[in-house]
């Protein structure tokens, strides 16, 4: 399975004192903007997810929405997991990778999360190698779900993948 995590757009701030609770704060326009010029970097780069499962996190279900429209999968197929908040576990989203039928899916969630998915998915544990940034992405190849240890195809930040997308 070919498995592309993508963190979060830029957000409002959390320590703005208008921001909503922290479920609840949503991509700013800038956000939503960056999202959809990294989506249309990862589709540059070939990604095709069959299925997209994101964090029920306001800002993460738009950057996923945002992301699944620019690589032509339906909204609809949108999973929401808690597995993907930014306290979950790693392994609970592998056990729930192991229900989907798709050769390619795109998590998206947040930080610190992703990161550890991201070290998990290499073999590594949970201790996490790298900090993806807002709307930063990589994507791992894993031929186990059950006992993961994949190899990385690439880990690129957001301004890459938006010059990706303008090309």
């Amino acid at each position: 399975m070919l498995i592309c995590l993508m963190r979060h757009g830029i957000a409002q701030d959390r320590d703005d004192p208008e921001s909503p609770p922290d479920p609840d704060r949503q991509l700013t326009r800038k956000g939503a903007e960056r999202a959809r010029q990294v989506a249309r970097g990862l589709r540059a780069l070939g990604v095709r997810p069959g299925a997209v499962l994101t964090s029920p996190y306001l800002r993460a279900v738009q950057t996923a929405a945002v992301a699944a429209r620019g690589l032509g999968v339906d909204e609809e197929q949108l999973v929401q997991t808690e597995a993907l908040l930014p306290d979950g576990d790693p392994a609970q989203v592998f056990a729930e990778l192991l229900e989907v039928e798709a050769e390619e899916v795109l998590l998206v969630g947040h930080a610190p999360n992703l990161d550890e998915v991201l070290a998990f998915a290499l073999g590594g544990g949970r201790a996490p190698f790298t900090r993806l940034k807002k709307a930063g992405a990589a994507c791992v190849a894993v031929d186990s779900l059950a006992a993961p240890r994949g190899q990385l195809e690439w880990l690129l930040e957001p301004r890459v993948l938006r010059r990706l997308g303008a090309g």
